[in-house]
């Protein structure tokens, strides 16, 4: 399992979102 990977991935989409 790579939940770690999947938060990372997460984070950054949230981020961009937030920027938008």
């Amino acid at each position: 399992r790579i939940s770690i990977f999947i938060i990372k991935i997460y984070q950054m989409l949230v981020r961009i979102v937030f920027i938008v």
